[in-house]
């Protein structure tokens, strides 16, 4: 029987079923093996992009927390060397450290940093009085404590050295314009709005309106100007000439003192005596 079957009985199917195993492998075997690897693929790449991102994220935290505590140390050595200790979070400990600062700190700062440049203070505003208030902070979280329309005298070299040594007061200030006044020898006598500003911690809010050129209220709360003399700048220059003063003497009870120069006067202190 088996003699009768002829060659193309035999290779047809030996063909055809290698080509239904390849359409079976093909159409039914590969579609969801592929589906699987499509899967996996973009599950890989999605979690490639997230670790990518972490990666980033990770470098750019780094980054911002070094940099906050650089500037974190910035502003703890701001405070240590020109502020006080002020916390509006904490109202009754900043209204007493207030007090403390006009009523006896501040003043012997203005002064020594006026005799360090070799110029002598003759005149001037008196500096605000302390008041048993919650202050307020303005714009970067400055407090104006008042713009001193002082009278110096020195040299015009010592009125330049005033100026290029802003950076060391101890506290945070700007000096506007100055009215230069001849007097005999080679001394000058100027005339300088002196703004003082003291940083605290606390929360910021809107900036006071600008003050009229001659100074600002005392006590006044209000934002610093976008000027000169903030924290690590130099001398600071207000717009305007200084205008006339509005404080008492210079001077306790409105002469000079005995064999001294006059010192600038506590709010409350003494009265009358010549203007600034």
């Amino acid at each position: 029987m088996f003699s009768k079957l002829k060659p193309i009985y035999v290779l047809i199917p030996g063909l055809i079923l290698p080509i239904i195993v390849i359409c079976v492998f093909v159409f039914v075997l590969l579609p969801p093996v592929d589906k699987d690897i499509a899967k996996y693929t973009k599950d890989r790449d999605a979690r490639k992009q997230k670790a990518e991102t972490k990666q980033r994220a990770e470098e750019q935290l780094r980054l911002a927390n070094e940099n906050l505590a650089k500037q974190t140390a910035k502003l703890d050595q701001y405070m240590r060397t020109r502020s006080i200790a002020l916390s509006t979070y904490q109202p009754v400990q900043a209204m007493i450290a207030l007090w403390f600062e006009y009523q006896e700190d501040l003043k012997p700062v203005v002064e020594d940093f006026i005799a360090q440049s070799g110029c002598q203070l003759v005149g001037g505003d008196s500096l605000p009085p302390p008041e048993m208030k919650k202050p307020t902070l303005g714009q970067s979280n400055f407090l104006t404590v008042k713009t001193l329309n002082l009278r110096v005298r020195g040299t015009m070299a010592q009125l330049k050295k005033l100026y290029s040594s802003l950076k060391s007061f101890k506290r945070v200030g700007t000096i506007g314009a100055l009215q230069l006044t001849p007097t005999a020898g080679e001394e000058l006598e100027a005339t300088i709005p002196f703004a003082i500003y003291i940083l605290a911690e606390g929360p910021e809010t809107a900036a006071a309106p600008a003050a009229a050129p001659g100074g600002a209220p005392g006590g006044a709360p209000g934002g610093m100007p976008g000027v000169g003399g903030a924290p690590g700048g130099g001398a600071g220059r207000a717009p305007g000439p200084p205008g006339p003063s509005k404080g008492g003497a210079a001077t306790k009870g409105g002469g000079g003192e005995e064999g001294g120069t006059p010192k600038l006067r506590r709010g409350g202190e003494g009265g009358g005596g010549e203007d600034a």
